[in-house]
Order: C-alpha cells, then structure tokens, then sequence
C-alpha cells in the first residue's frame, strides 16, 4: 500500500488505478477494521492521491458514506499524517458541492478539527484543518459554528506557533481574518442592539 501510496501520486498511474476502480478498493478497506490497524495511515494516503484527480474525487463523494469513512478513519488511526491527509481529502471534495460541506458539518467536522488542530506541533497538520475549515467556511453560516466551537483560540495559537513571519494567503491567517471579522462584526451589532435597548 505504502508503493500504491507513491505510484498513485504520478497522474498517469493515478487515472488508470482510478479505471481499474482503486476508489472503491480503498473505500472498502476503510471498513476493515485490520486494514485500518495495519495501515491506516496509507489508505488515506492513497484515498488523497486518488482525489486530486477529478473522477477519483467525484467517485469517491458519491459512494456510499465515502466521508463518513474519512472522518471515521482519521478518528480511529489517530496518527499525525492521518489528520493531514484526511483533512487535505475533505478540503478537495468539500469545494465540489454545498452538500458536501453540510455531511462534513452534520459529522462534526469543525469541532474535530478545531479541538486537534493543536493536537501535534505539526504545521501540516495546522495548514491542513484551516484549510478544511475555509472550505466550510464557503458556507458563511458555518462561519458562527467555527466560532461558537473555539476557532478563534486554536487558529490564533496554530498562529502563534509558526516559525516563519507572516503570508496573508496562508490558510490559517485566511481562517483568523475570517472568524475575526465576522466575530467583531456580530458583537458590533450586539452592542448597537444593546444601546437602542
């Protein structure tokens, strides 16, 4: 799994694992509870792999319970890269359709992420979830649950954790910018509300 893993990073073989049905192959895994023990970790490798491709990506969001078995794995392998790759995996399918996200929220994906996102010192693991969470965050009415869930909080101490100086186009300065204005925007309204009481 760990040379499908590799090989399925090269387009070519990528297209041709996905026409020899791989999607299926490694979403049925995903259920085996042995495979999961085993190798947890490279299933979703090769699932994120399979994914950036468009057809891999589209057969793979319309399975059965295809992000149900992401979020159940990341969960369950509880490994760093695991995280990564799932979130990286959901960021992808997450852009394709509004009732993706909405299965992604319904799962509760935002507090995952939000609770493990400084699980390991680890700025993959960090770019991965802020990524998944702007994805979301298409969706501005998720943008309150990221608060409510303590968005703020994680995403400013992922911040404060990098060793390089700032880009405004990273996914966790995006995310801040983002729950930031619209935090200060509703307690604005609150305190208008508050003073014409």
């Amino acid at each position: 799994f760990s040379l499908l893993g590799r090989l399925a990073k090269n387009d070519e073989i990528c297209l041709r694992m996905i026409d020899a049905k791989a999607v299926g192959m490694i979403s049925s895994l995903m259920e085996d509870d042995t495979a999961l023990d085993n190798f947890g970790e490279v299933l979703l490798e090769v699932m994120l792999s399979l994914c950036k491709n468009e057809s891999g990506a589209t057969q793979f969001v319309e399975s059965e319970n295809g992000i149900e078995r992401i979020v159940n794995v990341y969960e369950r392998v509880c490994k760093v890269y695991a995280y990564v790759y799932a979130w990286n995996t959901l960021a992808i399918v997450g852009k394709k359709h509004q009732k993706y996200r909405a299965k992604m929220v319904e799962l509760g994906v935002i507090k995952h992420i939000v609770r493990n996102l400084n699980k390991w010192n680890n700025w993959n693991v960090k770019t991965a979830g802020c990524e998944a969470l702007n994805v979301i965050a298409q969706d501005t009415q998720y943008v309150s649950n990221m608060i409510e869930a303590g968005g703020i909080d994680a995403v400013t101490s992922a911040l404060a954790s990098r060793k390089t100086a700032g880009d405004s186009n990273c996914p966790l300065q995006q995310l801040f910018d983002l729950l930031t204005h619209k935090f200060l925007a509703s307690n604005g309204k609150k305190r208008k509300h508050e003073q014409t009481l």
